[in-house]
Order: structure tokens, then sequence, then C-alpha cells
């Protein structure tokens, strides 16, 4: 079984890690700016997976991720190129809110925009902590307008799932493990988690099995990788861990890595770079599977 890369090509969800912009003029221009950057660094991104095809890595092997408003010339051409994607949508779920449901509900106009776009799989993101006694009805709620909506538009839900409690990092592929029981319990039943997760193997093993639990063996787990410096840890528990399907290579860690690139040499072939990192991933990735295997 062939793990795959996720490659995301726009920021996700941004407004949980910052404060929403206010109203000024000077800062509705620097938004724009910023939307610019933005928009050159995901053709960069995209490009270089174009152009890593070129130099010999198999397209079936990657997923790209785009945001549907903001990368939305990106998910047309991965359709175009027979790419698999799935389309992002910037919402945001709390469960400890029992006015969301009413201020601003699960976006099915959303799902529908996706499918538009031919994109039949779409990602939310759910804040959660398992330590929290969240009430029935809310959570009831939120996950049945879920899976309404992924039923009228007969989509499929990736979940990213982020723990919210700051108190013990160190357990927090525990935590992990814990959200992911409590929320299937609730019948939220995705076809793929996406997880920020510390590197245990052993823990990784037992998110994977929660997540596939029951009837649940088509679903897949998905790491998030934050640093490309320390991705190697994480490129093992992907190999070494049935059950787990890939790895997503956030759109901030390729910002951060063109940004180091700028200053370095300044201006550059970025998509060949870039291809050249995502084919160095790839090696390495297939390289510690075949080792594991052996």
């Amino acid at each position: 079984f062939e793990k795959k890369i996720l490659i995301s090509t726009t920021p996700i969800n941004q407004r949980i890690w910052k404060e929403e912009m206010s109203e000024t003029n000077a800062e509705e221009v620097r938004s724009t700016l910023q939307m610019k950057k933005h928009s050159e660094t995901s053709n960069k991104i995209f490009n270089g997976l174009l152009y890593s095809f070129e130099l010999g890595a198999d397209p079936k092997r990657f997923i790209v991720s785009s945001e549907i408003f903001k990368g939305e010339s990106t998910l047309l051409r991965t359709n175009n190129a027979f790419i698999e994607n799935f389309g992002q949508l910037d919402w945001v779920t709390d469960f400890q809110s029992p006015n969301q449901w009413n201020d601003d509900p699960f976006p099915i106009d959303k799902c529908g925009d996706a499918l538009k776009l031919g994109v039949n799989k779409v990602g939310i993101t759910i804040l959660y902590n398992p330590n929290i006694s969240y009430k029935d009805a809310t959570l009831k709620n939120a996950i049945d307008s879920m899976n309404e909506s992924m039923k009228l538009t007969n989509q499929k839900l990736m979940i990213s799932l982020k723990i919210i409690n700051e108190e013990s990092k160190e357990n927090n592929d525990l935590m992990v493990l814990e959200s992911i029981r409590q929320l299937q319990d609730a019948d939220l039943n995705p076809d793929s988690w996406i997880l920020e997760l510390n590197g245990n193997e052993d823990t990784a093993s037992l998110i994977s099995s929660q997540a596939q639990i029951d009837d649940r063996l088509d679903t897949s787990v998905i790491l998030k990788i934050n640093d490309l410096e320390q991705i190697q840890k994480n490129l093992e528990v992907l190999a070494s861990t049935i059950g787990i399907q890939g790895i997503l290579l956030d759109f901030n860690v390729w910002e951060n890595f063109i940004r180091k690139l700028e200053k370095n040499i300044g201006s550059a072939n970025f998509e060949q770079i870039i291809a050249d990192k995502i084919l160095e991933i790839l090696k390495r990735l297939d390289y510690i599977n075949s080792s594991m295997n052996f």
C-alpha cells in the first residue's frame, strides 16, 4: 500500500491562529497584499508539484488541498491534470458555542460550490477538547448538520482535528485518541481524520485503530506536518502504521520554505526547488517504507 502526500496550496482557517483584522483602510490594504502574496505562493507550490511529475513523481501518489474560494483555480487545474483533490471550507466548528449553529451553521452552500468545481471531498476544522463536557444537544445538532449535508451533496468529509487544551501538550496524542472516540460516539464518522501528532509510533497505531474501529475500515488517518526540518519521525510513523494513508504538508510549511529561499538565494526557480524537495520527501518515504517491510 503506497502512502500518499497531500499538498496544501492555501492557508487553512487562519482565523484559528490569528485575530480577525479590523476594518481600517490600512488593514484592508494589508489584507489585500497578503492575499496577493498567498496567491503567488500557491502558484509556486502547485507549479512545483507539476514539475515534480516531469521529474518522475507519480501523480497518483498526491492529493491537493485548496480552500474552495481562495484556491478555486488550483482545484480546477487539479481536475484538468487528473490529480486527486479536496476542497477546504474556511469554516470552523466551536462546540462550546450553542449559538454558532444559529449564527454560523454548516455551510452546505459551500459544499455545493465545491461540487461545481468537481470536488467530491470537503474538509472542515474542528476545535475540540476531550476534557470538556459539551452540551449533548449542541454536539448532536452540529454533527447531525454535518452528516445531513454530506448525504444531500453525496460528498466525503475530511476533518482537521485541532486539540485546544494547551495545559498538557505532552499528552496531545492521547487527547487526540480520546477526542476521536468521543466524536465517533456522537456519530461523527468522516472519510478521513487529519491530525497533528507528537510522533509516537505506538500511540499513532492506537489512533489509527480507533479511527477504523468496528465497521469504519475505509476511514483513513492523515498526519499534518508543520516543519520540514522535523519530518523524519513523521515519515517513520507514516511508513510503519497501517491505516495512516499519508501526510499533509501544510501551506505554512511551503510558505516558510520559500521565505528561507528568498532570504538565502534571492530570486530563483522556486518551482524546480519545490519539485526537488517533493521528490526528496517521496523517495525518503518509500525508502523508509521498504526498509521497514524488509
